[in-house]
């Protein structure tokens, strides 16, 4: 069936670069690895993924700054190179895209920062978010509403929580609604994230 062949085409794809995150593959390799032309790998990833190739690899280094600033004492410009990024000005604007916040704020667990959250219903089922005044800084499935409230207080133990509607879930939950997609979808979601909790090495 042509769309199992491109979901297991992209589930391949996620695991080739998270394995070689630390040299960060272009995108004609990573397209060579799968047998695919750039232009149709790019493409078929997006649709699939939802994400660009280049949007994924920076979330692998997000996830591996964030990794550093939860577990070492260690100078922003070092987590920046161990990151792989060119420099702590390059780590400051992906927190912020990504976690809607700065690494100094994330590092003090949210100290000074108010954070409000709510519970969404997805097709796949209860999804938390919880957002800063910059915008989105945590989304996850959760069984229920206390799951999500420990999982945030856990995270960020220094900011202000509170429960309240988002404006940003409408946005988030259109991320939902790709019909054709809508069987295999699960899976990558799935895939993405069980590969995301993997340790990673330089």
């Amino acid at each position: 069936m042509k769309e199992n062949h491109h979901f297991l085409q992209i589930e391949k794809a996620i695991h080739f670069l998270v394995e070689e995150a630390h040299r960060k593959p272009s995108l004609d390799e990573t397209a060579a690895h799968l047998g695919l032309s750039p232009f149709h790998f790019q493409r078929l990833f997006q649709a699939w993924a939802g994400v660009s190739p280049k949007k994924f690899q920076q979330y692998l280094s997000y996830r591996r700054a964030k990794a550093i600033l939860q577990t070492e004492s260690t100078s922003l410009f070092d987590v920046s190179f161990n990151a792989g990024l060119s420099g702590t000005a390059r780590l400051h604007d992906l927190f912020v895209n990504i976690t809607a916040m700065t690494p100094a704020e994330f590092r003090s667990g949210g100290k000074g920062l108010c954070i409000h959250y709510e519970i969404a219903q997805t097709p796949f089922g209860l999804v938390g978010l919880a957002a800063t005044d910059r915008g989105l800084c945590r989304a996850s499935f959760v069984n229920q509403h206390k799951e999500f409230l420990e999982l945030i207080s856990n995270e960020f133990p220094n900011a202000t929580l509170i429960s309240s509607p988002l404006k940003e879930k409408e946005a988030f939950l259109k991320c939902f609604s790709l019909p054709d997609q809508t069987k295999y979808k699960p899976q990558v979601c799935q895939s993405s994230t069980c590969i995301s909790k993997e340790p990673h090495s330089n």
